[in-house]
Order: structure tokens, then sequence, then C-alpha cells
């Protein structure tokens, strides 16, 4: 690379030319003899230099000119822009205004010399209204888009040797800790200008102009770096002058910002563990034949070069190529000065130190103490979400004006308010704001981030993490309140795999899931036989079939999401641990008792109570955004017995389930009837029922009402449209017969209620609920259901009023009809869908209409 040359062979300047050609459209003939060929026209004025010479007060910008030798340029090449200070601005920036720390003209280096003048100028002529504009690859005008463009600043003008202890503290560069290491500038340096021309094209509001600079804006002038365009547009001979308010040095990137503005200094460390010096041998080469010790200007320089980088999505590497995706990566690099386009920038908004505080002790961030202690503890991989959330891809789609409907580069709303702003930076590749809150990802605002931070946890943070699973995706919506409940890994050590149960004794198994963060496959099962106590007995096999395991998870993780309720104000109520409900519903359509509030509460699933096994307990809760996590200490289980078993297992059922057992000679006599069908179905098709289960459900939640064996001889005794099996298939009148059988079946499913209703301690009035019975018309017949808190009433089409028998084990008895991946249920291996509902006795059978 060549060596900067700071005088160079007289050329007439675009400007020049651009001048001359307007002036000449008025001639009326033309010569042999050019006016102007030997000559500058008069009308041009004076060149660049001479005219700051002339106004007598840019003597300290002149100083520069003349002690790094670019008169010459500036008196007769070329085609400039420059953004001179006056001197009255010169003495402001050494009375304490400046990054350099120095006090007067005499103690600047030539480095720092060089970065004042280089970065007040452009290579090239442009009006002030010229600034906003830029040209696409056809030449079609882009009037009022640009918000930025390079300076002549290059990074050979000032090369850096980093020796600050807390970057050298960061992972990636505490090799260098010793000597330091060399730094060049990334990438070229540009000066940000907000014109009238820019803020009217994207119709930029003026309070957002004023917050982004931090002082009132007046849309009738010139922003360069921030500061105020005083004097505008003076027509040099070789280009503009445009002078400044206050002197304008090199802008740093946001990076730089952030580390050294003194309140941002906790975020800038963690930030930091994303970043590396990166070896350039170009930059080397460069620097190498710049400074090499002939002057004081460039004293000799040998060192390797480096540029610091972050790792990113659009580069992952390291300095040693290695693939940083699972280290965790930024958005985008906050030390690329030529991030985005002359049209666009980044933004950040950076918490400040007592913010970031204030998260991690108090409510809301307490879990990630509660795993790593400090902020220095959480792992990369969780920290990069942190950090990264913090970025805003695009300056001109984040603007103040649009924060309230703001979101995230996640898609989700990010809550930024201008009252949150504490100060505001403008740099080379963007905006800093500087924050009196931090914008934490989605998936720290969630009711899963205590998961994905506690070490006795990860088996269920694979699981609601997991991409084919998705549930991560369901659990970020804000919309929504949840009550997460998650066992502990060694709670899921004793896993009652609901298909081996529901085959039977013999065949049940008890799965202890595992997880090894050194296998592409995480997660397995070892599996063993269950002694006749129910305990856990020999090892049998170990399941590292991700489709199964992943089917099993799916079932313990909709099993263990209840969803609360969120009131128009915002505000979440039904946490489950507020002593209001004893029964819950769960994402997967099972149901939890709960009994003890707050620390005190302890679950229990279907499949617990049937087993008779002891509740959960609570061992820590966390709050979020969306709801409230509980660790619990043993797994929740739903039930494996059908309704069909159930009421098999029961005698005080017997007459009402040897009804739902049907007749198979009336099926096949009205085969073609599609509502006389059996109650209960092997349902064999490419699946089947685990078992026989209840032909007319679905994936969903059912409450089924049993009448006792006394009800049922009333109600057959007072309504000679009832008829048993055994007395219709003894009729011989087929039409007789039809109506009969019809009218029994509607009887029979008129006791299957859509939804399922607990006996529980919370009253609720008259609520209407379909039936499985159809009217003659084709649609569900209803029944009415209203509870005292103590019991339910349950009134029939013909206004009878039933009551449920509340005799332990035969009222809020929870059944689980579950359909399997084979037409054979006994090889079956994977749960395909299930159908929860919920048994009553009850003292009076249900008529329909």
């Amino acid at each position: 690379m060549k060596r900067y040359q700071y005088s160079r062979p007289f050329r007439w300047s675009a400007t020049v030319a651009g001048m001359l050609i307007a002036a000449g459209l008025g001639l009326a003939s033309c010569s042999d003899n050019y006016e102007y060929e030997d000559k500058e026209p008069d009308f041009l004025g004076a060149s660049i230099y001479d005219y700051l010479q002339q106004e007598g007060n840019f003597k300290t910008y002149l100083r520069l000119v003349d002690d790094l030798n670019y008169q010459q340029v500036l008196k007769l090449t070329g085609s400039k822009t420059v953004f001179p200070a006056r001197d009255d601005a010169w003495q402001r920036f050494f009375d304490g205004g400046n990054p350099y720390g120095v006090t007067s003209y005499e103690q600047l280096t030539p480095a720092q010399k060089r970065s004042l003048l280089n970065a007040s100028t452009i290579n090239m002529a442009y009006l002030a209204y010229m600034l906003a504009n830029t040209s696409d690859a056809e030449n079609q005008s882009g009037e009022g888009t640009a918000v930025r463009r390079a300076t002549q600043y290059s990074y050979l003008d000032s090369i850096q040797r980093c020796t600050d202890a807390r970057q050298l503290e960061a992972p990636f560069w505490t090799k260098y800790s010793k000597k330091g290491v060399m730094l060049a500038d990334n990438g070229d340096t540009y000066m940000v200008h907000f014109t009238p021309q820019h803020t009217a094209a994207n119709k930029i509001p003026d309070e957002d102009m004023t917050l982004i600079l931090g002082s009132r804006y007046s849309n009738q002038d010139v922003y360069i770096n921030g500061s105020r365009v005083e004097q505008k547009d003076i027509t040099c001979k070789n280009g503009y002058v445009h002078v400044v308010s206050d002197v304008l040095t090199p802008n740093s990137p946001m990076s730089y910002v952030i580390n050294h503005n003194g309140q941002t200094d906790e975020f800038a460390r963690l930030m930091e563990r994303f970043s590396a010096p990166f070896y350039s041998s170009r930059q080397t080469d460069a620097v190498h034949q710049l400074y090499d010790g002939s002057d004081a200007s460039h004293p000799l320089i040998t060192d390797s070069i480096f540029v610091k980088r972050y790792f990113t999505e659009s580069s992952p590497l390291d300095p040693a190529d290695n693939d940083m995706t699972s280290y965790g990566l930024l958005y985008y690099d906050p030390a690329d000065n030529s991030y985005s386009s002359m049209q666009d920038m980044g933004v950040m908004f950076v918490p400040t130190d007592r913010a970031m505080d204030e998260y991690i002790n108090g409510g809301k961030g307490s879990y990630l103490k509660d795993a790593y202690g400090t902020w220095d503890n959480v792992p990369t991989q969780l920290l990069a979400m942190f950090v990264k959330n913090h970025q805003k891809k695009s300056f001109m789609s984040s603007l103040p004006s649009m924060w309230g409907s703001m979101n995230d580069e996640s898609s989700f709303a990010m809550h930024v308010d201008k009252g949150d702003i504490l100060k505001s930076y403008v740099c080379g590749n963007g905006i800093v704001y500087v924050t009196n809150k931090v914008y934490p990802p989605i998936d720290y605002q969630s009711v899963y981030a205590s998961v994905m931070t506690n070490a006795k946890t990860k088996i269920m943070n694979w699981a609601l993490q997991d991409r084919d699973m998705k549930f991560y995706l369901y659990l970020r919506s804000m919309e929504n309140m949840y009550n997460l409940l998650v066992p502990t890994d060694k709670a899921l050590e004793n896993y009652r795999d609901p298909l081996s149960w529901a085959k039977g004794r013999s065949q049940r198994e008890i799965w202890a899931f595992r997880y090894d963060d050194t296998k592409d496959q995480p997660v397995t099962a070892d599996v063993y036989s269950v002694n006749d106590d129910g305990s856990k007995g020999e090892y049998k096999r170990t399941i590292e079939d991700a489709a199964i395991l992943r089917n099993r998870l799916y079932d313990i993780c909709d099993c263990h999401i209840i969803v609360g309720e969120k009131a128009e104000d915002g505000t979440m109520s039904g946490f489950v641990d507020d002593g209001s409900h004893h029964f819950y519903q769960s994402k997967g359509g099972s149901t939890i008792r709960v009994s003890g509030t707050g620390a005190n509460m302890t679950v229990s699933g279907g499949g617990d109570i049937e087993q008779g096994m002891p509740a959960a307990r609570q061992v820590s809760r966390y709050d979020a955004d969306n709801g409230r996590c509980y660790v619990i200490d043993r797994m929740i289980h739903d039930p494996v017995n059908s309704v069909y078993a159930n009421m098999q297992a029961h005698k005080e059922f017997s007459k009402f389930f040897e009804l739902l057992n049907g007749n198979d000679m009336i099926f096949r006599i009205f085969e073609d009837d599609p509502e006389i069908k059996s109650i209960f179905s092997l349902n064999t098709t490419s699946s089947s029922g685990l078992g026989n289960v209840v032909s007319s459900f679905g994936n969903f939640q059912y409450t089924v009402f049993v009448p006792t064996n006394e009800a049922v001889d009333e109600a057959f005794a007072k309504d000679p449209t009832l008829h048993t099996w055994n007395e219709i298939a003894e009729q011989t009148d087929t039409k007789t017969q039809h109506q009969w059988a019809l009218r029994l079946i509607r009887f029979l499913k008129y006791h299957f209620v859509d939804n399922s209703t607990y006996v529980d301690s919370q009253p609720f009035g008259t609520r209407t609920f379909e039936t499985a019975a159809r009217s003659n018309s084709g649609r569900f017949q209803k029944i009415d259901i209203s509870s005292n808190g103590q019991n339910l009433s349950i009134t029939d089409s013909k206004g009878n009023v039933a009551h449920v028998v509340k005799t332990a084990g035969l009222y809020n008895l929870q059944s689980r009809d579950i359909i399997v991946n084979s037409n054979d249920y006994r090889t079956a291996t994977q749960l395909v869908s299930s159908s929860q509902s919920v048994i009553h006795l009850v003292d009076r059978a249900l008529i329909p209409e």
C-alpha cells in the first residue's frame, strides 16, 4: 500500500468543472480561444485553504493542515468537503471536551492530528442538501436516503496498542494481557449526518431527533455527529466548507462508547466475552509499510496488527476458525465501523450498571442469581441471548416514535419507553441509548426462563427447548399466563410409562430419563421392570430412539403446563398455589389436583391418585412476565385406566356399565344408522385404542355421570320409552326395535358431557354443556350443571336434578382413553392421542328429550 501523499499535481476539481459548465450554458457562441483555459474564473472565490485563512478564526484547524503538510491539497487539488470548527470551539475542546485528554494543541500527537483532520474531511464535494442523497447501481436517485458516509479517516491514521485491563481480561484476549495487542480500526470510519432532506423524506419527527441528539433539534439545520452546522454551503474552487459548532473527532463505533461512557461497564464486560482480536495480514503489511520509522509521524511498528471483532450470526468463527454458534453469537458486530449501509446503521439499548444489578438481584432475574451467583458465571450461550436482545439491526426501523409498537429481532414486543433513556450517543455505526432498565430476550421473560438455568432441570429444559416439540414457542406467548410445573432430573428417573402400565401388570415399566450433554442425543431412558409393590425392578434396556423419547416427553410436558388467566388490564391470576381451586386442567387436557398454598403446595396427577403415590412438593418457585414456574420433586402422572376399565372395576357402576356394553346383534342389524353404535370400541385402524375406549370421544376432556344401580332401575321403571338391550333384542317389529335402540343409545350418551367438571371448592352458577346425545334434529342435546362449592347439581332436559354421590373413589375419578400407533395395541410404542375424563356417581339418571 502506498503512503499518503500530502501534495498532488494540480487538476481541475469536479466542483470547478461543474461550475464552469453551469456558467457556459449561457454562451451563444464558441471560440477557439477558451477564456478559462489558462486561469480560474474569478467568480469561484478562494480555495478551501485560502477561505479558512482569510476568515481569521480557523487558526487551530489550519495548524492541523500545515503540520500535516496538507495545505497544497486544500489549496489546489481535488473535490473536498470539510467540516472545520472555529477557534472558540477548539478552546472548548481543549478545556475538557475531548476524548484524548489533552488541554492544548501542543499535546496532540501526530496520529491524533491526522485523526482530527481526516475525520472532518470527505473526499468529494457535497452541498449540505446533497449529503443525504445516494444513487443505486442503475444511477437512480435516492434523495434523502443517506444518513452517513465515509470520511477521509483511515485505520492507518491511528494504530493503537490496547493495554486496557478490562478488555484484556475477556476470554479471547488474556493471551495478550502482558504486552497488549496492536489494534487497527475495523472498517472505514463514517460521519453521521442528519439533514432536513433526510428527516423530511423519512418523516422523522422532531421529537425523535431531539432524543437522538440529546439536545433540541431544529429541522432547518444540519447535524454532523450530533454537532450542529453553524454555516453551510460555503463554496470554494475546490470544494465546500460547512462550519460545525464542535470539533469533529473520528466517530467511535458503538462498542467503544459502550465500553467507555462510564455508566455501562457491566454490560460492556459481558459483551466483550463475544469479542476477540483477529490477526489481519493485509493491515499488518500496510502498517509496516507506512510506519517504517522514517519520521516522527510514522514511528517504526513491527508488531502484528489485529482487528477487534465480535462473534455474530453472519461471522460465527473465532480467530482459530472454530464455529462459535454453540458458544453464543450476537446479531451484528458493534465494533464494525462499516456495519449496515449509507442509508442505515444499528441501534443498541444499553442498561446501566445499576439496572443490570437490580435485574439479577430482583424478582424477574433472580433465577440467574440462584443458578449462577453473578453475571460472570452465566453461560455464554445464555448470555449471548441477553446481550444481543439489546441490539436492533436497523436505526430507521427503531426510531423513538416507533418504540410503542417496536419488536425485538425475534418479533416479540420490546417495551422501550422514552422515559427509559438516560443518554444517547451518535456513533459511527449506530446509536447507543443508555437506559435505566434491561430488555431481556423473550426466553428470559417467559415462564421457562428459570428452567434454562437450573442444573437440576436439564431434561425438562431440553424438552421445552427442543425444535421438534416446540414448547418454547408456545410458552413465549406474553398474551397468556402459565403455571409451569417442572420435575427435577431426579424425579424423571421414576416415570411410569403409561403404555406399559395400561397394558397390564406384567408389562409395566418404569423409565429413568438421563441427560448427558456430551452426546449428540443428550436424553436417553433406562427401562426397568416393576415390582409387585410398584417400585423399580430389574434393568431391561436403554431407549435411545429420539422419536420414542420425544413422544413421552411431549406427553409429560403437556401434563405439566397449566394455562392460567390474564385479566384485561394485564394482571395475572389463576396461579395454582393461591388456594382458589383444587383441580386444574393441563394443556394436554389432564387434571391436576392441588392442595395447600405457597411453599406448602402439593400436586398430584390422576395417575398418582390412581396408584396411591405421594404428591409432588414444591422445591422452588420463580415468577416470570407470563406466569410462574414451580420446580417439583416428583413427576405428575396421568391416569392409565380408561373409562371402560374404571367402570368395570366398581360394582356401583355395574348396571349402567352393562347397558354401555350394548348388544352386538342390534348393532349389526342397524349398522347403517350412524347413531346406533357401540359406546366402547377398540377403534382399530392404523392406530387403535389401548383397550376399549369411548368411541365418541375425541382429543378433548369429558365428564361421565354414572347413575347408581338403583337410579338405573328407577329410570327404567318410570320411563316407558326406555328398554334394556334384551328387551330390544326380543322385539320382533323392526321399526319399534329401531326406535327403542335409538332411545337407549341417546339415554346412555346423554350422560357423556363435554368438558371435565369436578366437585371442587369453587362454586359457580348454572353452566350449559353439550352431551354426546343427539336430538331428532341432529343437534347435540344439552345439560345444565351448577356447583355450590361442595357438590354438583345436574339438571336434565325434563327438569330433573341429580347430585353427585360423594363416596370415596366413585366421584372425581379420573380416566384416560389412549390411542396408540398400532392397530394392535400390544405392539404399540407411541401415544397418538388421548381423551381425559372424570367419572361421577350420581343419584339420578338423566333423561334426554
